[in-house]
């Protein structure tokens, strides 16, 4: 077997200055030893990854000590530092390039050969990396045709003992002919790292970019609020104050330093680069030790000078707890992604760490500690739970037998809190508490746990103190291993706690006493006091903070219902823009679905499915009377429902399994008519040791997308990601396929979501180089793909890309981590965020709503147009009216104008005036009006419309109030509009009695049959009224003489008219035996005159006859 190492390891035997640029090199003419050089078999081909990059994965044969394609920098090394094809650690194929740098005052870096480019050209560069120590900078250089550098972007990678994917996506600049990959190390550092599968490529043109355009995107605010923290710890300050320690999640998280008796806030500090902080001790200087998930440092709240001083970074970033001895150590306890879980030490005195290496192979998890004497107790876990007792002098190693056979119980997962205590070690599961005898290992016991557990009671030491059952406070005897319930309290603060101390009060009824002190998830404290049972409670004053967004979807109603990172969910009102509701202490939502007008939630941990109907009440609880309520718990040792999808009056969900195991499940739940559970089947490994990601649903067939990986702590068996077809009916699958994606340049190992789009195409997405793709459902061939962020690499976590659609067809995605719009059509795309974008949605209005960091943000669809117009025909004076504003978006929508600013413009303002957001007809005229809106910082100006203020009808009258008639007569009625010079003085004449006597449009009234009739005559516009009362009889006896009654129209210049004209609010009325008289005794009294005037005449004729 040929010898497969080659090392570039140049002494230099000269004392040299070495330049700190890195454009240049020093060469030294010395006589050198060389290893002997790594020799890889010359007919071995190296791998296609379609890179522009020679020898792009370091497969190819040695060539006389040099690595094919590559070169260093500088040409002749230092001592200690080296580069070396290797085999110890390779992402592909059987070698990668491994950088070496232990001195920390030379640098080293590794350079391709120069590949040519395309001035204005875009291209993506992509590198697996794995650091095993400090960190490594990948370069792009861009060189002219005189090998100046133009342009040189570069991204730092860190990420500690595992493999991460370096991303440089970059247009070649103006005057560019070639350009360089470097991987390099600095001088002020020492550093190791290994790199493989470098890909460089030239990035997909897009020359005709989707034609659809948004407003600047709008901060909506923190959607999520929460006051939570994940760890606590509790002291004393500079004047002898009992303090609480915590740090509130959010991005980035935040200490606080309370009274511990009063809950009055003393000092807090946002800590940049934290989101949350599980660690947390109080050490034997009396301060404070904390550390987060993110970036490995330790850091120390110095109580009596109130400031924060920073320790490290230690090798492993995410920080699980963290115990302090009585000798001035702290240690931290470490978890890492696909390496093996450590403990750190930190000497408080020498402020220096030191790595007491893993605890177990295969635990990516140190998650909880403990400490007795000369030992060191670690809870490690991942795929199977233990308990390491490790000797702090000798580094010596045992672990506690923890397997069902000795224990009766089911091995855990994981141990995540560890107390020594009386000879006993007190391991907990989260939900279990595991008691094993210190000296010998044998275990004792197990019970019901939740959250912390308290040292030994100052008043019994044989006694710690335990929460279980979510609300109950218990003790257990560390001699007699009995376990009790603390009676006659008030329930505990249903969330776990994260810390139990012992602390003597200040003040108060139990001052100078010490008691039980607690703190729960959100920062709500109880205190005890085991002699007298005394109980107190006490909410420290600090505000909650926006966490990160978790998940987003939006129901059929138009709200959005958006989860938050480890606790905590909010409901958003697009169409009134308020949020409705923030629940703090609502589970990690990781999915959410809509189904008969319910949403429900798919929580983390043990996927717990809950269930809200916003038509009831809101009332949240842990139960199935809430609202929200629990509806159902999943069962299959499922821990994530990511995917919940509504088709056939069902929802289909789709899951990971729990810590440290493989195998998610497709499930399918169902409720009866009444809203009741009616079957839930949970098909767990569907795929098999594989996650479900996605799902859609057509014709009865239920289709299904996969992620190799399993929970938090599991190592994948399957390499290959699947999509599967399920029937529905009989719940078999029929098909199942790794979908063959032209161009890509790894095997998808995740590929979430799935979409049916308009186009009748199964669409999915994967994160292989940011690719959508499309298959025939029927065979799931890939008929159609794109590639949309070449060199971009496999989805990170859990969560799916999103795929929606809008109303026009349009695809927004989030694969690459960014929000994309794509014409599947044409498959032409446009970016319209490129920060990270994880989570998005589409408004009923088809605005885009995402997530950034802790905030909701819109892109709002622009406004287009504006139409103004009157509300009715005619304005009035006096009278009020209203405009009709109707607005459209440019994708044809109607805006929605809650949030717009309105402004009219009124040429003539004193005919119509704006009041109390009505307008009202001031003087008679005509204005011209517009309207100038502006929704989303746009403004859009209306059509101008004329408003013509005219004189309103006040009142009408009728110059009878009764009328006698017979049988087959007919009589116009007469009616007068006021005021003479009104613009509407149309009349509407009507008879409640058409058997009696009808009226026409003119008021001519026809007696029809014997009896009585109301005529009315009502104005058009105001709708004023006027009655007359319309008696028939058949025989002249009853009507001898039509106006010996009321049968003649008055004079309307007649001053004892009365009151006909006034409006009358009883024209419904049957009888009218009330209404006044006075026409009917008018026009006696003008029978009389008229008859004494013929009398008078008649005399006068017969006397002059007689004279004559």
């Amino acid at each position: 077997m040929f010898q497969r190492r080659f090392k570039i390891a140049i002494n230099w035997l000269l004392a040299l200055s070495l330049t700190t640029s890195m454009a240049t090199s020093i060469k030294v003419s010395a006589e050198v030893s060389v290893p002997k050089p790594l020799i890889i078999s010359s007919n071995r081909e190296a791998s296609n990854n379609n890179s522009l990059l020679k020898n792009s994965n370091f497969e190819e044969a040695v060539v006389d000590n040099k690595i094919p394609g590559w070169r260093t920098f500088p040409e002749i090394l230092s001592d200690n530092v080296s580069v070396e094809i290797s085999e110890e650690k390779k992402y592909s194929g059987k070698y990668s390039i491994k950088i070496t740098d232990e001195n920390n005052k030379a640098s080293v870096g590794v350079l391709s050969d120069a590949v040519p480019v395309v001035a204005g050209e875009k291209y993506a560069v992509s590198a697996k990396v794995y650091v095993s120590k400090a960190s490594v900078r990948m370069y792009v250089k861009f060189f002219d045709k005189d090998k100046k550098v133009l342009a040189e972007p570069s991204i730092l990678a860190n990420t500690l003992n595992t493999w991460s994917d370096s991303l440089v996506e970059v247009q070649a600049p103006e005057g560019a002919i070639s350009a360089e990959v470097w991987f390099y190390m600095g001088a002020s550092g020492i550093s190791t790292a290994y790199c493989d599968d470098v890909i460089f490529k030239q990035a997909a043109a897009v020359d005709q970019p989707v034609n659809v355009n948004f407003e600047k995107a709008i901060d909506l605010g923190e959607a999520v609020q929460v006051p939570l923290s994940q760890g606590a710890a509790y002291a004393k300050d500079n004047q002898g104050n009992n303090e609480q320690y915590f740090a509130i999640n959010g991005q980035p998280a935040t200490f606080y330093a309370v009274n511990a008796e009063t809950g009055k806030k003393g000092y807090s500090q946002a800590l940049p680069g934290l989101d949350v902080v599980w660690a947390m001790s109080t050490a034997s200087d009396g301060n404070v030790y904390f550390a987060g998930t993110t970036n490995g440092k330790l850091y120390s709240y110095l109580t009596k000078e109130k400031k924060i001083v920073e320790y490290g970074p230690v090798a492993h970033k995410h920080i699980w707890d963290i115990k302090a001895s009585n000798d001035g150590k702290v240690y931290m306890a470490s978890y890492v992604k696909g390496a093996n879980g450590k403990v750190f030490e930190f000497d408080i005195a020498s402020k220096t760490f030191k790595d007491l290496g893993e605890m177990k192979e295969g635990a990516e998890y140190v998650r909880g500690l403990g400490l007795s004497g000369e030992y060191l107790y670690a809870g490690v876990g991942g795929v199977k739970g233990s308990i390491i007792q490790y000797s702090l002098k000798t580094g010596e190693k045992k672990e506690i037998p923890v397997d069902k056979s000795i224990t009766g119980q089911d091995v855990p997962n994981m141990f995540s809190e560890v107390v020594v205590e009386g000879g006993k070690i007190l391991a907990s599961t989260g939900t279990k508490l595991f008691i094993f005898d210190e000296k010998t290992f044998d275990f004792i016991n197990a019970m019901p746990f939740d959250g912390k557990i308290s040292t030994k009671s100052p008043y019994n030491p044989d006694l710690v103190y335990y929460k279980a059952g979510k609300t109950k406070l218990f003790s257990y005897n560390l001699k007699t291993n009995e376990s009790k319930e603390i009676e006659n309290i008030p329930p505990l603060p249903s969330t776990g706690f994260k810390n139990m101390s012992w602390i003597t009060l200040n003040s108060g009824p139990k001052k100078g006493q010490k008691v039980l002190v607690a703190m729960a998830a959100y920062t709500d404290s109880i205190f005890y006091h085991p002699e007298d049972g005394w109980f107190n409670m006490i909410y420290p004053e600090v505000p909650a903070q926006g966490v990160a967004m978790q998940s987003l979807e939006i129901s059929p109603e138009g709200q959005l219902y958006i989860g938050g990172y480890m606790r905590g969910a909010s409901i958003y009102d697009t169409i009134t823009e308020k949020h409705l509701y923030n629940m703090p202490t609502f589970h990690q939502p990781e999915g959410m679905g809509f189904m008969n007008g319910n949403a429900y939630f798919g929580t983390y941990g043990g996927a717990v499915i809950y269930k809200y109907d916003p038509r009831k009440p809101f009332n949240y609880r842990e139960d199935s009377l809430g609202n929200p309520g629990v509806a159902y718990d999943m069962e299959e040792d499922q821990d994530r429902p990511f995917v919940m999808v509504n088709a056939n009056n069902k929802l289909f969900i789709g899951t990971f399994p729990g810590y440290g195991q493989l195998g998610g499940a497709l499930s399918i739940y169902e409720e009866d008519s009444q809203g009741n559970v009616k079957n839930v089947s949970v098909n767990r490994n569907i795929v098999q040791d594989q996650s479900i990601v996605g799902i859609a649903y057509k014709d009865g067939k239920i289709y299904a997308s996969s992620a190799v990986d399993g929970g938090l702590g599991s190592t994948p068996t399957a390499t290959e990601a699947k999509v599967i077809i399920v029937d529905e009916a009989t719940g078999k699958k029929i098909k199942e396929v790794t979908p063959k994606i032209p161009g890509i340049s790894s095997t998808p190992k995740f590929i979430g979501s799935l979409s049916f789009g308009p186009d009748g195409l199964l669409w999915a997405a994967t994160g292989i180089d940011g690719t959508i793709f499309a298959m025939n459902p029927d065979t799931l061939e890939v008929v159609k793909s794109k590639q949309l962020y070449p060199g971009a690499t496999q989805n990170s976590g859990f969560r799916p890309y999103y795929i929606r659609w809008d109303k026009d067809g349009l695809m927004y995605t989030t694969v690459g981590k960014k929000l994309t719009v794509v014409d599947t059509k044409t498959m032409n795309y446009k970016t319209l965020v490129k920060d990270t974008v994880n989570l998005m949605t589409i408004g009923q209005d088809g605005s885009v709503y995402y997530g950034a960091g802790t905030k909701l943000m819109k892109l709002p669809v622009p406004l287009a147009e504006v139409k103004l117009s009157l509300s009715q025909e005619k304005v009035y004076l006096g009278s009020n009216f209203n405009l009709n504003v109707d607005a459209l978006l440019s994708n044809g929508l109607k805006a929605n104008l809650n949030s717009a600013k309105i402004e009219y413009v009124i040429s003539e303002e004193s005919i119509i005036s704006l009041e109390n957001g009505k307008f009202i007809g001031k003087n008679v005229g005509e204005t011209d009006i517009k309207v100038r809106v502006t929704l989303n910082g746009n403004t859009v100006e209306s059509n101008t419309i004329k408003v013509n203020v005219l004189i309103p009808v006040n009142g009408v009258k009728v110059y009878k109030e009764e009328l006698n008639m017979k049988i087959g007569e007919t009589e116009k009625l007469i009616a007068e509009v006021s005021p003479e010079d009104a613009e509407d003085k149309t009349l509407r004449w009507e008879t409640n009695n058409a058997e009696v006597a009808t009226v026409d449009e003119n008021g001519v009234v026809k007696a029809l049959g014997k009896g009585q009739a109301v005529i009315t005559v009502m104005t058009n516009q105001g709708g004023y009224k006027a009655t007359v009362l319309v008696k028939v009889s058949e025989d002249s006896q009853e009507n001898t003489d039509n106006n010996n009654g009321n049968g003649g129209a008055k004079d309307p210049e007649d001053s004892d008219n009365g009151d006909n004209g006034a409006p009358k609010d009883d024209s419904n009325k049957e009888s009218i035996d009330n209404l006044p008289k006075t026409g009917a005794i008018l026009d006696n009294k003008i029978f009389i005159l008229v008859g004494m005037l013929f009398l008078g005449v008649g005399i006068s004729f017969i006397k002059k006859k007689r004279t004559i």
